[in-house]
């Protein structure tokens, strides 16, 4: 009922900038241009010695994850030198932060992995790299590696934990909620950007189930 919570503030911002840098206004070009330059610098001034951007408090990696993604965005259409420095370090750290050899979840290098968390962290590193950021390979496999154990093939359904659960939404959150093929868009874009190609029958499945989950207007309040 309120402002939300207060360290969740980055990663808000990050998303921010993306929207406005999807609408064609950078650091440097459009209408815009001042908004997203002092949105850049309040992100500059939360990234910590190692590269982390915001407070390490709950999960923080979502915040970390949108603002790279948000910097390597206006990296990428501006061109920047100023800012490559400031993405590298926010890679590395993410690189830093992966499960071992699988994806990433809500703190640094735990066993554990979730499809959001790492559809953000890959959407991300994609952009970083296309920016000119220097991302290891083997990040990027581990991340495929584990987009490909949450997707279960036959299906083109993806799972939040496995390819067995549902979705995000878990035990009583899915009584409460109507539960989504949101975890199989994550994948399906995650696959895609990792080198998925049209053909691929894991995407076609995957889009069946879309196709078959659409949007529905609810005038509901709440």
């Amino acid at each position: 009922a309120g402002g939300g919570e207060p360290h969740y503030d980055v990663g808000v911002t990050g998303l921010s900038v993306l929207a406005f840098v999807g609408a064609g206004h950078t650091h440097l070009d459009g209408e815009h241009a001042e908004v997203v330059r002092r949105a850049l610098r309040f992100l500059e001034s939360q990234q910590d010695s190692e590269g982390c951007f915001g407070p390490r408090k709950g999960k923080f990696l979502y915040n970390h994850s949108i603002a790279t993604y948000a910097l390597a965005r206006d990296a990428y259409f501006t061109l920047s030198d100023i800012l490559l420095p400031i993405l590298q370090r926010s890679v590395d750290f993410l690189a830093e932060s992966q499960s071992p050899g699988k994806g990433w979840r809500y703190k640094v290098g735990g066993a554990l992995s979730d499809t959001a968390e790492t559809g953000w962290a890959i959407l991300a590193l994609v952009a970083a790299e296309k920016a000119g950021a220097r991302v290891p390979k083997e990040t990027l496999a581990g991340a495929r590696r584990w987009i490909e154990e949450v997707t279960n093939e036959s299906t083109g359904h993806a799972g939040y934990l496995s390819h067995l659960d549902r979705g995000a939404r878990l035990k009583d959150l899915s009584e409460k909620y109507p539960v989504h093929e949101t975890m199989t868009a994550v994948a399906m874009t995650s696959r895609y950007l990792l080198g998925g190609r049209k053909g691929d029958q894991v995407l076609a499945r995957g889009a069946g189930l879309l196709s078959n989950d659409l949007p529905k207007w609810d005038a509901t309040p709440g």
